[in-house]
């Protein structure tokens, strides 16, 4: 939420003139405080409860960051009793694979599920406790924290293989059978959004095709970073310094998805933008290399 108000520091041009860029500021920080309000608002609006982004924020935060979780970690007896029990289950909690801790968000007998039903069904309460021994985790095992992030991140290259990719990516765009929705959240689904019963995620269209073949976009994305600080050190002075926001930016992005998620290919997407930038950048100056005539030749022909 905090990146787009920066943008004015991306417009050197800006910083000679102390009255446009604080008018940029006010206007960068406005918009996005305007924009992330609304959303706020309007998710309130639609679910009949308080304004929020989603309301599921414990939950998210307790199954993505399972591996870290002790039942020092609980704030009472009767959640530390459900830390106890989850080492019992077809995934411990100290399994750190996406797989694991997909299991602990989504599976009904998951963590998530399972800290649901000791509150008897009470959601509320029951992602507040999940927030509330999530954050303590990580207050306690910040080093963990990270390992667990860098452990996100490199299992991004065993996803991004050319013979995994298309399976995975299939689960992701609800092609999968055992992703269907079933029969009861149909029903929820037709009575919000005049949404036919019959899935149209298993419809090959041009899009999904090439999204589950484009691997090599995909390793763009995930290597966006890292082009961009490539990119920043070739790019001419007069963008260098909007190419290295946009590098800072890729960077934060990839940081936060590793530090709150498993791995998952759709949340590379975000960093389509910023490669794309770092690769128009970097082909820029390969194209122009073989035309750019060095010293000695510009001695020569001057001689």
């Amino acid at each position: 939420m905090r990146q787009p108000a920066l943008l004015p520091l991306a417009a050197p041009q800006l910083w000679g003139n102390r009255r446009r860029i604080a008018l940029a500021f006010v206007v960068s920080v406005a918009a996005v405080l305007i924009c992330q309000l609304t959303y706020q608002r309007l998710t309130g609006f639609w679910a009949h409860r308080e304004p929020a982004y989603e309301y599921q924020t414990g939950f998210f935060l307790a199954g993505n960051l399972t591996p870290l979780l002790e039942e020092q970690d609980a704030p009472d007896p009767q959640t530390a009793a459900v830390l106890r029990d989850s080492e019992h289950r077809a995934y411990g909690l100290s399994d750190a694979s996406s797989a694991a801790r997909n299991f602990q968000l989504w599976d009904r007998n998951g963590l998530v599920s399972r800290l649901t039903q000791a509150f008897h069904g009470d959601l509320l309460q029951a992602s507040s406790h999940a927030e509330a021994f999530a954050l303590h985790a990580v207050r306690r095992n910040p080093l963990g924290f990270l390992r667990l992030a860098y452990r996100s991140w490199s299992e991004y290259r065993q996803f991004l293989r050319r013979d995994t990719l298309p399976g995975l990516v299939r689960i992701e765009d609800g092609a999968d059978p055992g992703v269907q929705p079933s029969e009861a959240r149909w029903r929820i689904i037709t009575a919000h959004f005049p949404q036919q019963r019959r899935d149209s995620a298993i419809e090959r269209t041009l899009t999904r095709r090439y999204h589950t073949h484009g691997w090599l976009w995909c390793w763009m994305q995930y290597l966006a970073p890292f082009l961009g600080l490539a990119a920043t050190c070739l790019a001419p002075a007069r963008v260098r310094l909007a190419i290295g926001f946009l590098t800072l930016w890729s960077a934060l992005l990839i940081a936060v998805t590793c530090l709150t998620t498993p791995a998952q290919v759709r949340y590379l997407h975000t960093l389509s933008f910023t490669g794309l930038a770092a690769v128009a950048v970097l082909a820029e100056r390969l194209l122009r290399l073989p035309f750019v005539p060095s010293k000695a030749a510009q001695s020569v022909v001057s001689s």
